[in-house]
């Protein structure tokens, strides 16, 4: 997602992606947990900053794990960065992300940084250590 530029005004949240698509295929997960990702990470860094000036973040590493028939295990790796008003800058950690999806509801499990993180694992699990963030009808 390309920086804010516009130093005079604050970054603004974004839309969240609506429903999940039907049918949902790892493909079509991946398109919509890359959206809603994007929105979720966005939104999270305007209200727990300062005003924010200019933010960009983004998706890396992406893979799918086994999942029930109809829904989607998703993880990424994400890197984030903003300039507050102030202007100090900052950059995230790695951000190790997990979504569990399904035709209602989205599952979200997060950890920062490499310490403990494996790698070929699916880790965080979004079935332990996830939180709903969404569910629809």
């Amino acid at each position: 997602m390309p920086p804010e530029t516009d130093e005079n005004a604050a970054v603004q949240p974004i839309d969240y992606p609506g429903e999940p698509p039907e049918p949902l295929t790892d493909e079509s997960a991946i398109a919509y947990l890359e959206r809603f990702e994007a929105a979720y990470r966005r939104n999270a860094e305007i209200q727990n900053a300062e005003t924010l000036v200019q933010y960009s973040g983004g998706v890396t590493d992406t893979r799918t794990y086994d999942a029930p028939p109809d829904a989607a295990v998703v993880r990424f790796r994400t890197v984030y960065s903003g300039t507050l008003e102030s202007g100090a800058h900052y950059d995230s950690p790695n951000v190790y992300v997990s979504y569990y999806l399904d035709p209602t509801t989205v599952v979200r499990a997060e950890r920062a940084g490499e310490a403990g993180v494996d790698r070929d694992a699916l880790d965080p699990d979004p079935f332990e250590s996830g939180r709903v963030v969404a569910c629809f009808p």
